[in-house]
């Protein structure tokens, strides 16, 4: 169901009138008008994770004939990667297709198999060395795999365009990350800076769109590095925490 400006300022001016009616001290609705409404709909915790803006621009010194990637504000959009994980792990619908643990895999031949991540030499020699640390023993292993989709998102606005990443958590089993919408979410939108042509091979412009996606790479994953030396406690599928 969805409501203009209009119907939601209405309805709040009949709930208005009804408390009158009602004989209420206080005659005034919840919400004033219908920003206010949709600012109290934007707070509740749980639901989609926000969006966030962080505004990029080159940093050395701009001369008055600098071209014009140089003088150009560059703007990577994100959401925060700890809660994106948090959610990630604590869907119940991943119940049965999340792994805690690395594991095994044999066939009926003795062959080894690697069906998952968690399969892999990778993730058990990555246990192995949690479980050496006393810091951190005990603690699940929970690797954060990231694809980057060439396809560029553009807007109306600013000329720019955008390259979308994904993430994923490498303890989501292969079939259900291929068969589940939510195993894979879009995290941030990167953005990609353009030149005049006879810059486009430009040394300095190459290294600076180096260092801007290097950099919103940072700021996207800035809220997982706490968790990389020291355990965080999040809800599993499974409904336990660990």
């Amino acid at each position: 169901m969805a409501a203009s400006e209009g119907d939601v300022e209405q309805l709040l001016r009949v709930m208005h009138a009804r408390r009158i009616l009602d004989g209420h001290d206080d005659p005034d609705s919840a919400f004033a008008s219908h920003r206010h409404l949709l600012k109290a709909i934007d707070a509740i915790p749980h639901g989609d994770i926000q969006w966030d803006a962080f505004s990029l621009r080159y940093g050395g010194p701009i001369t008055p004939d600098a071209p014009r990637w140089k003088r150009q504000e560059y703007f990577l959009y994100c959401r925060d990667s700890w809660r994106v994980v948090e959610n990630m792990a604590g869907s119940a619908d991943f119940q049965g297709s999340w792994h805690v643990r690395p594991y095994r895999q044999y066939d009926e031949n003795g062959t080894r198999v690697f069906s998952d991540l968690f399969s892999g030499h990778w993730a058990w020699k990555q246990a192995d060395v949690i479980a050496q640390d006393p810091a951190t023993h005990g603690a699940m292993f929970t690797p954060i795999c990231i694809a980057a989709d060439k396809t560029t998102a553009s807007v109306a606005t600013g000329n720019q365009e955008f390259h979308p990443v994904y993430a994923m958590s490498g303890n989501v089993t292969n079939e259900m990350r291929r068969s589940h919408r939510e195993a894979v979410v879009p995290i941030g939108f990167l953005p990609i800076p353009k030149a005049e042509e006879e810059y486009a091979n430009d040394e300095e412009f190459r290294r600076f769109k180096k260092q801007l996606y290097h950099t919103a790479l940072r700021l996207i994953f800035e809220p997982l590095r706490p968790g990389m030396t020291v355990p965080q406690v999040i809800q599993c599928p499974d409904g336990h925490y660990r």
